[in-house]
């Protein structure tokens, strides 16, 4: 949104308080500019460097005017109070941005750029230090938050680790009891899973992704208000798109055939799919729910659900499979349940637990607006998900080394687990060898990809995994596959470069950064969106310069004794 100079007019109301120039701008820079400024107008446009007030708490009405001829439908007219002292605080206030529709004298804002610099070296100069090349204290200090940093990580993944082993052992152990039903069983279940995981379960889990940017940044700028907003919106979103990829897997028994699967393959591939239908829409809801409390680092009742869900699915799967004479659609019929399970346990603890109390919200018409934005970000998130789908096992650990020297010990028993077929044996210990070499691949990625979906280049990755599957991935995968006649064992070796092409290119785009710019656009996306009713605020925040920062419709700086806000009837952004 382009940020359009206006003139805001003071007219105070309190007696025995003369008008007062709010703030005086530039002269020249006003004059050059084409605006006119007075004793009590403000000017606000880019070349505004200075805010003057007194040490008086002024309450007024204003009405903002454009300076160029506008027809009244420009104007905001307002009669409200438009100074109030919303803090008074001893050190400076680490922000840059007021928490959107929100008074509160403890709405969090973003820390500007460099805003305690000046403050810092002063405190680090009084105590004798010295700071390290990358601001740690003296010689060494780096590798003190480099290694503080890897511990926060680590506290942050473990949990996360043990949510997609307990995730992941749902469909492995559906898997392995399809699997001993036979081999047209156990093909069944297997088509079905990579079809419904690429045509939908990955299509939903990266358009949750864009949640994961916006949702991280916004709680990182402590705007908690739109936590809830987001999540809502993405739900709506997510459920609107699992209606087609369900109207899809109704016809998987008819479309299969058609590509020269096996009619009876085909079959049992449908049955399984139809069944997994209404844990569709489940995963939707959970995915958001999921990502709502990652971004708050509240893992814990993410493990709880899966836990829950693990213990509840074991018994359950072997009921309907063995005991009911379910076959395969038992066992997806028992995932769709589960799914549900873990839903209701997550959304149990964001209504009832203390831990979302800032964050929570109710559902309101405000949740159907701004999807486009959303979009923006979601649709090339799950584009990076859906390009590289092929075996999640490890994907993101940081113990891929060892996930993969187990794999090769185990090569020779883990077939058995699966299937009493000799061939499936077989086979399984042939591909293992590779499949270890993918784990590590799959464990590089996986770091990288959520360095650019932090950081909300998903665009960037989903050009990547385009590029390196495509043009690189395929063509090696076709050469071994058929040319030299690897079959299955070559298609993996066309996923691995593939792999490997992807973070190298991923790891170049990481390494050119512009951290600093980064930090300016994750701020201007948690502030750009203006909720329609809700008050806008400007921020002017005093310090000993009495300097001011725009971003865009906000206006603010560091303070150390107060902050000032100015209040409008109506969105700015309407104008």
């Amino acid at each position: 949104m382009k940020f359009f100079p206006y003139s805001c007019r003071v007219d105070w109301t309190r007696e025995n308080l003369p008008p007062t120039p709010l703030a005086t701008p530039e002269p020249m820079a006003a004059k050059e500019k084409g605006y006119t400024s007075s004793t009590n107008k403000i000017v606000l446009f880019k070349h505004c460097k200075h805010l003057h007030t007194g040490n008086t708490t002024r309450t007024g009405s204003f009405r903002y005017i454009r300076k160029r001829p506008r027809p009244p439908l420009f104007h905001i007219i307002s009669t409200a109070p438009i100074v109030r002292l919303l803090s008074r605080r001893s050190r400076p206030v680490p922000c840059a941005a007021a928490a959107m529709g929100s008074s509160d004298s403890q709405a969090p804002l973003l820390l500007p750029r460099g805003s305690h610099r000046k403050e810092e070296e002063e405190e680090y100069a009084a105590a004798g230090k010295v700071r390290g090349c990358c601001g740690g204290d003296g010689e060494g200090g780096w590798w003190r938050e480099a290694t503080a940093e890897a511990g926060r990580l680590a506290s942050l993944a473990a949990p996360m680790i043990a949510v997609a082993l307990l995730q992941l052992m749902m469909q492995l152990i559906s898997t392995v009891m399809v699997g001993h039903l036979g081999e047209v069983a156990l093909a069944g279940a297997a088509i079905a899973n990579s079809l419904t995981n690429v045509s939908g379960f990955s299509v939903l889990m990266g358009l949750a992704c864009g949640l994961e940017t916006i949702c991280g940044q916004a709680y990182g700028a402590k705007q908690y208000h739109k936590l809830a907003l987001y999540m809502y919106r993405s739900i709506i979103v997510l459920l609107v798109v699992s209606v087609p990829i369900a109207i899809i897997w109704v016809f998987i028994p008819e479309v299969l055939p058609l590509i020269g699967q096996q009619p009876e393959i085909a079959s049992e591939a449908g049955k399984y799919a139809l069944w997994l239908i209404p844990g569709l829409f489940a995963f939707t809801v959970a995915q958001c729910l999921s990502k709502f409390l990652q971004t708050q680092s509240l893992i814990f009742p993410m493990v709880l659900s899966s836990s829950i869900t693990l213990a509840l699915f074991i018994p359950l799967c072997w009921f309907m499979v063995y005991k009911v004479g379910m076959g395969n659609a038992g066992a997806a019929l028992s995932v769709s349940i589960c799914d549900w399970v873990e839903v209701t346990v997550l959304g149990l603890y964001i209504v009832l637990s203390p831990s979302c109390e800032k964050t929570r919200a109710p559902l309101t018409w405000e949740a159907f607006s701004g999807i486009g934005s959303f979009l923006r970000l979601a649709v090339p998130s799950a584009l990076m998900i859906c390009v590289r789908v092929s075996n999640e096992l490890g994907a993101g650990n940081p113990e891929a080394v060892l996930v993969s020297v187990t794999l090769l010990a185990l090569r020779h028993f883990i077939g058995i687990a699966f299937s009493n077929e000799e061939e499936v044996i077989n086979y399984v210990t042939r591909m293992v060898p590779v499949l270890s070499v993918s784990v590590i691949t799959d464990s590089l990625q996986g770091v990288l990809s959520g360095v650019s979906r932090g950081c909300g280049w998903q665009h960037l990755g989903a050009y990547v995994n385009l590029g390196a599957f495509y043009l690189v991935g395929v063509p090696v995968a076709l050469f071994f596959g058929f040319a030299m006649h690897l079959g299955g064992m070559g298609f993996w070796m066309g996923m691995v470069a593939g792999g490997a092409t992807q973070v190298t290119l991923l790891s170049i785009i990481t390494a050119m950064t512009n951290w600093g710019k980064m930090a300016e656009k994750a701020r201007d996306r948690v502030f750009e969106e203006r909720i329609p009713t809700q008050k806008a605020y400007i921020i002017f925040v005093l310090n000993k310069e009495q300097s001011i920062l725009e971003n865009k419709h906000l206006i603010a700086a560091q303070t150390s004794s107060r902050v000032v806000t100015i209040r409008f009837g109506k969105n700015i952004k309407s104008i």
